[in-house]
């Protein structure tokens, strides 16, 4: 477990996955992924193997703390032990009445310690659609960088959207600590 302030990262079971499809196709959740179809409770638990079979990938359930009532989700993706690098990807927070009380960042904040600290990472990188804003702003909050922009990358509703490319180095997240501690 991975505790923070308000909330705390466990691992995903099997058991979240009616939870987690109910989240991943709420239409405001869905609309901010690059595949946005709707998915079925089969096709999540298909998902869920896929992932337990790869071994690249670490996936969270947050829970409010202290009750650990399931708010939201987020993963690490390709994670490079070679080059000391992953993706972060998966940020949901699922739970609508939790919505705009700062937990998509506690959630990836969170994540970032764990990458940089458990897991010696040097980079973690992660995509937004360009108007997926609230995604854009979480991640800017906790030190990513936008290092690139790939234009007209995404199609959906009838026209093409930017997708920005961010990262952060361990660099970065220490200075970023140092200067939230000092």
């Amino acid at each position: 477990m991975i505790e923070g302030k308000t909330i705390a990262l466990r691992c995903l079971e099997q058991d979240d996955l009616p939870l987690v499809a109910q989240w991943r196709n709420q239409q405001e959740i869905r609309r901010s992924f690059f595949h946005k179809a709707l998915i079925p409770l089969s096709g999540q638990r298909k998902w869920y193997e896929r992932y337990l079979d790869k071994g690249t990938d670490q996936i969270f359930v947050a829970v409010t703390v202290p009750d650990g009532r399931p708010v939201g989700m987020i993963g690490l993706y390709r994670i490079d032990p070679l080059n000391h690098k992953a993706e972060l990807g998966s940020t949901i927070v699922g739970d609508r009445s939790q919505w705009g009380k700062g937990l998509g960042s506690e959630m990836i904040s969170l994540l970032l310690d764990y990458a940089f600290t458990d897991l010696n990472l040097n980079r973690v990188y992660a995509y937004a659609i360009d108007y997926n804003q609230a995604s854009v702003k979480a991640k800017l909050k906790c030190g990513f960088t936008i290092e690139g922009t790939m234009r007209e990358d995404h199609y959906t509703n009838g026209r093409y959207h930017d997708v920005y490319l961010l990262g952060i180095t361990r660099a970065d997240w220490e200075k970023r600590a140092a200067s939230v501690d000092g």
